[in-house]
């Protein structure tokens, strides 16, 4: 909480002082990027703090939510008395195994479900943008897998030295 308030605290001053029309800002259809403008006084950097926004809050948490259905997945596929330790905290017995059967098929059914838009017809105005913007990030993620994946050799690791030797 001391981290929110530390950040956000001076970035609501320098909105504040920053701010020179508050007519504009509170007639504006997105008030926070009218702000922005104001401040700033370019557009450019509007448009990119902006899909900033989108990207942290709509499509990160997306990807949070794949990211917990994974290793789910991993526990239906390869057992769960193989791939957990026996004695664990948190132990679900046999309801662990309907929790991990159900959750990467719940975040797939949610995951497709967010994509659609709000209401028919669709139109520019109420479009649901979250496919676009997939879309796009899909192919900056292949662009970048052709590109450098194959130049990546990842950490050098001493197994022996951690005494995992079998591990590689």
């Amino acid at each position: 909480m001391a981290i929110g308030f530390l950040t956000a605290f001076p970035m609501s001053l320098a909105l504040m002082f920053g701010m020179t029309d508050i007519d504009a800002v509170l007639k504006s259809s997105l008030p926070s990027a009218e702000i922005y403008y104001q401040i700033t006084q370019s557009r450019g950097i509007v448009t990119f703090m902006m899909c900033w926004v989108i990207i942290v809050y709509y499509i990160i948490p997306q990807r949070q939510n794949i990211t917990y259905a994974v290793p789910q997945g991993i526990l239906v596929t390869r057992g769960r008395a193989v791939a957990l330790p026996s004695s664990r905290p948190f132990n679900l017995g046999k309801a662990g195994y309907i929790c991990n059967f159900l959750a990467p098929i719940l975040v797939t059914i949610i995951g497709t479900f967010i994509c659609f838009p709000p209401q028919l017809p669709v139109s520019v105005n109420n479009m649901n943008y979250t496919p676009v913007i997939l879309v796009g990030l899909f192919g900056v993620i292949l662009g970048l897998w052709y590109t450098r994946g194959g130049k990546f050799t990842g950490p050098k690791i001493d197994w022996e030295g951690l005494g995992l030797a079998g591990c590689k």
